[in-house]
């Protein structure tokens, strides 16, 4: 009795609705229309396909039955923006030709997916089919919906991936500008890294074919082909910097350069699942050296690792779903693109803390070099102080105003007086004002002169000796850098 209750219970529910069955049926010879009507076909277990990387044809056999008493229309979706070619039939004849390699206006219904109407007539049943071909992984989900949910969906899809993609631009822009402000290298590596994934992530949503760079065929397979191999790079050399593997950790930097050189040596396009290897490798050597420079208490690590977990999860579900390992689902299509958010916003603070933590060491290292030169220069000028207050000479420099500067020899105040700083020379020198404004008139004439052989002619014009305070005193005026140095003699 419990047999027949769960056999028949469908039935009830569907009586005056409508019952769909999807099946598919792989052509590995490039059969006709009329050929692949008559193949035995699989049943599609929950309106999705995974075949991992496939390179041959299928046909996607949709039997839908009306149990209304009124024709319906709907709308079939494959959810499989990179579909190269896609060709939609009824029973008997080609309605649409489309694919990503036919432009977005081949479209029945211009959307990031690939949509078609279905029409059933009353208490009829209709069968349409799809013929596939795709390059890359060949995982895809069906859906049948009234058109007004399918516009729904799609108008939250577009948003989140629009969001997405104004989300990754502000991050970049960010961190070019953080690039030529603070000038630090490991920027470049990381707004590659972001730049990269951003991209694989575009081509693999449909929105890069759809709107970004839109019906663009050829950079469309460039993404596809040498993108991955360039993020795989790019994401080793942003561990590389932030850690310095080169000088810290020798062995995991020939590791990472081991693992680079493998993944630009393989063309994704042509070796799937060996690269899909490379990329699987680059993750978990990434993670180790992480988990190591955590155990090392590395600055940043921590943060670092919680950032590479989030996107380890998105991009290893994704991966799985790709070979065919695991279902294709919800979570396997959106977390990598919740995780790359999440990763560029922590690896962002992770590097912010990081360059400021490395700012702050150098400051404190350069304000302890400058303490110990400050230290050193007063060590050095009380020596030369000491030398220069017991030479029998006196040693003084004038400012630009012909003034006496802080620092002389003790001999100066033996010479000339006591409390002698700032105070005019030429005042101090000589009593006429005559001869102390010529005196400085002299100085300014000789500063200005830049030759040479004409500077030392008016030197002569500077007096050698003196009387002051009953005492003669030989004079020596030197100019050395833009400053009067004067020496007396008893």
């Amino acid at each position: 009795m419990k047999f027949v209750f769960f056999v028949f219970f469908p039935m009830l529910i569907f009586a005056n609705e409508f019952v769909y069955k999807l099946s598919y049926f792989e052509d590995k010879n490039n059969i006709s229309f009329q050929e692949a009507k008559t193949k035995a076909y699989i049943d599609i277990e929950n309106n999705s396909i995974n075949k991992g990387y496939n390179p041959n044809t299928f046909w996607i056999k949709v039997e839908i039955q009306n149990n209304l008493d009124k024709g319906i229309r709907k709308v079939l979706s494959v959810d499989k923006s990179n579909t190269s070619f896609l060709d939609f039939y009824d029973d008997t004849n080609l309605l649409v030709e489309t694919g990503t390699y036919r432009g977005n206006d081949s479209k029945e219904i211009y959307d990031i997916a690939f949509a078609f109407y279905v029409d059933v007539l009353t208490n009829s049943k209709k069968t349409y089919y799809l013929k596939m071909n795709i390059e890359g992984s060949f995982s895809v989900s069906f859906s049948i919906d009234d058109e007004q949910v399918f516009s729904k969906k799609s108008k939250s899809k577009e948003l989140f991936l629009l969001f997405f993609l104004g989300f990754m631009i502000a991050i970049i822009l960010y961190n070019i500008f953080l690039l030529f402000s603070l000038r630090e290298s490991i920027y470049v590596y990381y707004v590659l890294f972001q730049l990269t994934t951003l991209l694989l992530l575009l081509y693999r949503s449909g929105l890069g074919i759809y709107i970004v760079w839109a019906d663009n065929f050829v950079f469309n397979n460039f993404v596809l082909t040498y993108i991955a191999q360039l993020e795989v790079v790019a994401g080793l050399l942003f561990v590389r910097a932030f850690f310095n593997l080169k000088e810290n950790f020798p062995k995991l930097n020939i590791a990472s350069l081991i693992v680079m050189s493998s993944s630009l040596l393989m063309n994704f396009g042509n070796t799937h699942f060996m690269f899909t290897g490379v990329m699987i490798t680059s993750l978990f050597l990434a993670l180790f050296i992480i988990f190591y420079c955590v155990y090392k208490n590395v600055i940043g690590a921590r943060v670092f690792l919680l950032a590479l977990f989030v996107l380890f999860l998105g991009i290893f579900f994704s991966v799985m779903s790709d070979v065919g390992l695991i279902e294709a689902n919800f979570v396997t299509k959106w977390l990598m693109f919740v995780g790359t958010m999440a990763e560029a916003t922590i690896f962002s603070i992770a590097l912010a803390q990081k360059i400021a933590t490395l700012k702050a060491q150098k400051e404190k290292a350069l304000f302890t070099l400058k303490e110990r030169l400050k230290e050193e220069v007063k060590q050095k000028t009380r020596k030369i102080s000491t030398l220069l207050n017991n030479a029998s000479q006196g040693f003084l420099t004038l400012n630009d105003e012909f003034l006496i500067d802080e620092e002389y020899s003790q001999k100066c105040e033996d010479f000339l007086g006591e409390d002698i700083t700032h105070k005019s020379i030429s005042s101090i020198l000589f009593t006429n004002n005559y001869e102390s404004s010529q005196f400085e008139k002299n100085l300014q004439t000789i500063l200005k002169i830049k030759n040479k052989i004409a500077k030392e002619s008016l030197m002569t014009l500077l007096p050698e000796e003196i009387t002051l305070n009953n005492k003669i005193l030989e004079i020596e005026v030197r100019f050395e850098f833009g400053t009067v140095m004067t020496v007396f003699y008893f």
